[in-house]
Order: structure tokens, then sequence, then C-alpha cells
């Protein structure tokens, strides 16, 4: 009989030629993020112990600026690599290709990101308050750095290696500042200020960008052989415009309620808003794991010309993110109070933000690969007017709900700026590619399989 989209076929070949390895890329890269995420949990315990929330709070603030100064000081060649390197890869012409990129792309964030982090350097010794303003300092002037590990590790993923990609910032990272932040705190009887963290958690990025280094070297193909290397700068730079925009309204749109917290309550607030943060980003793991693994996928397959393995395949990927983000989000919201208490008696006041952002992250997962869809099929427009609306969104949700509730009030603007988001990504999608990749994608697959299954002689 004549098979259907949903059918056994259809569902075999997730997992054979264009979708090999995506399973294995996804449990690793959720191995990977499931440490980074318990070892992030215990430096962010021994931090909100030592500094309190108030403390706490002034760290998070500088380490939320680094981390939109990072992102938009990628130029969006992060995301430019894991498409045009998958893409190249595709179409068995990347060697020369891959070599004349990756020697624009530090070129240009390089001299960028220091551009950048000299004018926001100037700019705080004005608008940064004094309590706050050294490690703002330290934070920003690792910026360069960051900035160039976001560009290394877009590259290793996009040359397929997934969970390669993730090892340096996700585990060697964090478990160099736990050790730096015993040592130093326990041994050496620094000063337990935010500063000092700050300086730490420099000191352990720079290591896992070493480390990063030698990831890279092993994974860019060999150079021997080829007559000349590829240089396509303005071509890239047109490309890489349009990515970095997203980038930047992404990251912006992840720290923003963070930065106003700063801005319009205190930075015991943006302490409580924080570690729950960091403790509902356990819910988040499986979005991210599964997104990291089918977005060389995503780019290969559109380079095929596959759609129909997009049609079918994203929609039964995000289910999966959806029910493990599930799984993973109720133990947290039954035991709120018994984690928050780990951090101290200062934090248990967050049991109603950790819940509600739990709650964000599965629908987030709802729609995690519209995203996905967007970007690496060349349709990053529509990607950018949806984030756009999202943090204009977000951003006047902050203005009304900070000052009534503060940090509580940071967790209901970011709930309701994700169902947004999402809806408006998923009707994108739809437009653009005449499909969505939410798991309700599925119904008419499975109601379809039900009429087949019932007809006579039917062997469904």
């Amino acid at each position: 009989m004549r098979r259907l989209p949903g059918n056994r076929a259809s569902v075999r070949s997730l997992v054979r030629a264009n979708h090999g390895g995506l399973l294995t890329s996804a449990l690793g890269t959720l191995t990977v993020r499931g440490g980074s995420a318990l070892l992030v949990f215990v430096s962010t315990v021994i931090l909100a112990r030592q500094l309190g929330a108030s403390g706490y709070g002034t760290y998070a603030w500088a380490f939320a600026w680094a981390s939109v100064l990072q992102i938009i000081t990628s130029f969006g060649f992060d995301i430019l690599a894991i498409r045009e390197f998958a893409t190249y890869k595709e179409r068995d012409k990347w060697p020369a290709a891959v070599h004349g990129l990756f020697r624009t792309a530090p070129k240009v964030v390089l001299l960028g990101s220091t551009v950048v982090t000299l004018l926001v350097l100037s700019a705080s010794m004005i608008l940064v308050e004094p309590t706050q303003r050294a490690t703002f300092i330290i934070a920003v002037a690792f910026v360069p750095l960051l900035a160039l590990t976001a560009v290394r590790q877009g590259a290793v993923q996009g040359l397929g290696s997934v969970v390669a990609a993730r090892l340096p910032d996700d585990l060697v990272r964090p478990l160099v500042f736990n050790i730096f932040l015993l040592i130093g705190w326990s041994v050496l009887s620094l000063r337990h200020s935010p500063p000092v963290a700050m300086a730490l958690q420099g000191v352990a990025a720079s290591v896992a960008f070493i480390f990063g280094l030698l990831v890279l070297r092993r994974a860019l193909p060999p150079r021997g052989g080829l007559p000349h290397v590829q240089s396509q700068t303005r071509a890239w730079l047109r490309l890489a415009i349009p990515l970095g925009l997203l980038n930047g309204i992404a990251i912006l749109l992840a720290q923003v309620d963070l930065i106003l917290l700063g801005f319009l309550s205190n930075s015991t607030q943006v302490g409580l808003y924080s570690t729950s943060t960091r403790v509902a980003s356990f819910v988040g793991i499986a979005e991210f794991a599964v997104n990291a693994a089918y977005l060389p996928v995503v780019a290969r397959l559109f380079a095929a010309n596959r759609m129909d393995r997009l049609k079918t395949g994203a929609p039964m990927v995000t289910l999966g993110a959806v029910l493990l983000s599930a799984v993973l989000a109720l133990p947290l919201i039954i035991f709120a109070p018994q984690v928050l208490r780990l951090f101290g008696s200062s934090f248990e006041s967050g049991v109603f933000v950790l819940r509600v952002l739990c709650v964000a992250f599965v629908i987030s997962a709802v729609a995690g690969q519209n995203g996905a869809l967007l970007t690496m099929t060349k349709h990053p427009r529509p990607m950018i007017v949806g984030s756009g609306v999202a943090l204009a969104t977000n951003v006047g949700l902050n203005l009304i709900f900070i000052p009534l509730q503060a940090a509580r009030g940071a967790a209901i603007a970011w709930l309701l700026s994700v169902i947004v988001w999402n809806g408006f990504l998923s009707l994108q999608v739809r437009r653009v590619h005449g499909f969505t990749a939410t798991p309700l994608a599925l119904l008419p697959m499975l109601r379809q399989r039900i009429r087949n299954a019932r007809r006579p002689g039917s062997d469904v």
C-alpha cells in the first residue's frame, strides 16, 4: 500500500542517512549539558552562600552584560559557521571554503569586539554604580575572548563534532571555575567578593579557550593540496550581519530581564532571579541538546532539498524535547523550596520565580525547532522580526511588572514573552515552509494512520 509521511518507513528514516548521528549527538550533548548544569549548580551554591543574595546579584548582573556583549560582538559568525560549514560538507566542496571563512571570522570578531569593549568600559565609568563597577569592568574585559570562543564553537559544531564543540565551555570552563573558587577562597584565602569571583571566572574562560583551540585544530580539514584559500569576506559579512542581529536580539531577550532588574530593583532581587534561572536551566537542557544536534542536520537537509524529511522529522524531534523537558521540570516545581534552600535562607523567597521559569522552559520546548527551520534554511528575516516582537514585549512587560513585583514580575514577564515569541515563530515557519515544528503537526499524520489502520486489508 502507499506509504504516508508519518508511517514506519519515514520514522526509521530519521535515524538513517541524512539524520545519521542525530540521536548520538543529541544524547552526547544532553550528557555534556547535564554535567555542565551540575557544575554550574555547584558554583552557584558556592557563590550564593559566600556572597549572599546582594553580592551574588552584583556578580550575576555583570555576567549578564558580558553574555550580551559576547553574542553581539560575535557578529553572527558563530551561527554562520554552523550553517555554512554543514552546507559545504553536504556539497563536498568544503575544505577551502572552511579555511577561508575561519581565517576571516576571527579577525572581524576580534577587531569589532575590542572596539565595543573599549566603548562599554568607558561608558561604565559614568553609568555603572561604584559598588558594581569593578565586577562589571572585569566581566566586560573578557568579552573579546568570549566572542572568539563563540565563533570557535560554531565552527566545530558546523563541522559535525557537536559534542566536542560543547566540551570546552560546558565542562572544562565550569570545572576549572569550581576548582579555582575552592583554591582561591579556601587555600589562598582570597577575598570573598564579586570582583574576585568574576576574575576567577575570566581565568577559567581563558583555560577553556585554549582547550577549545585544540579541539578546533583536530576538527578542521587539512589544507594540504589546496591550491588556494577561498576568500569571500564581503559575501560572508552580508550573510553574517542578519545572523548577528538575530543573535543579539536573542541574547538580549534572554538577559534583559536580569539587566532591567538591576536598574529597576536591587542586587538582592537580581540574585534571587539569577539563582532561580540557573536552577530552571536544568529544564532547558533537553531543548538545547536537541537544537545543538539538529541545527547541522537542518542545514544539510535543506542543502540537499529534502524538506520532506524536515516536515516529518522536526515535529518528532520537538516532541522528544518537550517530553524530556516536562520530566525535568516536574521535580523542580514540586521541590522548589527545598532546592532553593541549598543556596541559603535569603534565597527561599524565589520559589514562585523558579516554578514560573520551569513552566516557561517547557513551553519554549514546544516550538523549539522553529528557529532552526528559519535560520538554517536561510530565512533569518522572519526570525529577526519574531525575536524583535518578543524582545519588545518582554521589555514592556518588565517595565510594568518589575516595579510592582520585582523578581516575581520579571518571571511573569518572561513567561508571557515566551508564549508570544513561540506563537509568532510557529506562524512564520508555517508561512515560509507550509508546516510547523511543533508536536501538533504530528496530529494529522496520526489521524491518517488511524484511518488507514481501519481500512480492510490494511497492513499499517
